[in-house]
């Protein structure tokens, strides 16, 4: 699992792609309130996963391995509720911020994937 760079690179490179996709593809002005609630969308999903392990490293409270298992356990729950919320998001409801939400929910699905796929390089990356 990678270290917290490529988590924020992850977020802010997916704000610009929804940040592209507001301006381009729905033609439609993206306020500032919009704007910000992407920002911070993007990056809280992108990081969100990966809580049990900031206690950690923040403040050393319990073991790595105690929390390595949370962690895990987290990925394994949160897997299959950001998929059904994406796609009831998707096809059922139908919100004045859906795209927004959208965006926090792939946020979610790159980090698991990240996390699977990118051997571990430290904190930082």
């Amino acid at each position: 699992m990678p270290g917290i760079i490529p988590h924020l690179l992850a977020g802010a490179s997916m704000f610009l792609i929804g940040e592209y996709y507001f301006r381009h593809k729905l033609k439609d002005s993206v306020s500032t309130s919009n704007h910000l609630l992407l920002l911070c969308v993007c990056l809280f999903f992108s990081l969100f996963p990966d809580f049990p392990l900031g206690i950690y490293y923040i403040f050393h409270i319990y073991s790595w391995e105690l929390l390595v298992n949370y962690h895990i356990l987290l990925h394994t729950i949160i897997t299959p509720i950001s998929l059904a919320g994406l796609l009831i998001l998707k096809y059922i409801t139908k919100t004045k911020r859906e795209p927004i939400w959208v965006m926090g929910i792939i946020c979610i699905l790159i980090h698991i994937t990240m996390d699977a796929y990118i051997h571990e390089g430290g904190i930082w990356i």
